[in-house]
């Protein structure tokens, strides 16, 4: 049983991330683990999201210990929280962000990239949800170089 999603080696030790996905809900926010039963809570913001998540996480820590499964508790408390926004929801969250003018700026259809983020939406392939991750930290990575006088 894969726990994790990926791997990476750090100070000869072996390094997981634990993949976290995150809903935007009508009273705040849920978030949940695909990779590891038992890891999902809820709050009112993000901030206590990922309070709480730490917390669910030790809780699941102390239960692997408890049920005599030290290495699995072991790999779950070293590893990295890796969050990750649902990508439909992420742009409802963000309505300042002008899809079609995003769209455009990242290199795709905005008609296209209206359907993704539809309440229906189309397949979306993985070198596309890439490639509009790209445009958005490359966004980010623009606003950041703004000064105002």
């Amino acid at each position: 049983m894969k726990i994790f999603n990926q791997s990476t080696k750090g100070k000869g030790m072996e390094k997981s991330n634990l993949k976290v996905i995150i809903e935007k809900t009508e009273n705040g926010f849920s978030a949940y683990s695909k990779d590891y039963a038992g890891i999902y809570t809820a709050a009112d913001n993000l901030r206590e999201l990922k309070e709480s998540i730490a917390e669910v996480i030790q809780h699941q820590v102390d239960f692997l210990i408890e049920t005599n499964e030290p290495k699995k508790a072991k790999d779950l408390q070293n590893s990295e929280i890796v969050y990750v926004f649902d990508f439909k929801q992420f742009f409802s969250h963000y309505p300042v962000l002008n899809k079609s003018e995003f769209a455009k700026y990242a290199g795709i259809s905005p008609s296209m990239f209206k359907q993704y983020t539809a309440s229906k939406p189309v397949y979306i392939s993985e070198d596309r949800v890439l490639k509009i991750q790209k445009g958005l930290h490359k966004l980010a990575d623009d606003l950041r170089k703004v000064q105002f006088a």
